[in-house]
């Protein structure tokens, strides 16, 4: 990996013009900008995961859910006109 950083910090010492170890760090800083952005998308995905887990384990367990008895819910009562 020691490779890609000298080859990122030739490249900003030659487009950059600056001193060898000004190109070092304009090139640590452009792979902390990198780096950052994926664990930044990461994170996003992590989260995304965790919150459909949730919400498909709620869909799951609604059946087993205590609510009104289906006794009735497809009868319809009289009207007196």
């Amino acid at each position: 990996m020691g490779g890609g950083r000298g080859q990122l910090t030739a490249l900003m010492t030659v487009r950059g013009g600056s001193d060898p170890v000004g190109g070092q760090q304009q090139a640590l800083a452009a792979l902390d900008r990198v780096i950052t952005g994926q664990a930044a998308v990461l994170s996003f995905e992590h989260a995304f995961q965790v919150i459909a887990l949730a919400y498909f384990g709620a869909l799951l367990a609604m059946p087993f859910l205590p609510g009104k008895g289906r006794s009735g819910a497809g009868a319809t009562a009289a009207v007196d006109a």
